[in-house]
């Protein structure tokens, strides 16, 4: 096992959910098989729940999961709280 990725807190009426990535080693974040499981996630997410919103969540000593979200079609949108 290298990882785990679901949707929580799902909300098919508002359209919204967020993506939980963790990886064991942050070393493997960059790894095909991180990029699949991201992609296999979003994809269910658009296509088969049609949510309109997704998001994800990195601390910011995260710095290799952060690089894998922005390279993966997220965007940052500030620190919620120091």
């Amino acid at each position: 096992v290298a990882g785990f990725m679901c949707l929580r807190g799902l909300n098919q009426e508002s359209g919204y959910c967020e993506v939980a990535p963790l990886m064991l080693q942050e070393s493997r974040v960059h790894e095909a098989l991180a990029v699949w499981a991201l992609g296999f996630v979003l994809e269910r997410a658009f296509n088969v729940l049609r949510l309109r919103k997704v998001t994800a969540h990195a601390l910011c000593r995260e710095t290799s999961l952060r690089e894998f979200l922005l390279s993966n079609a997220f965007t940052c949108d500030g620190a919620q709280r120091e």
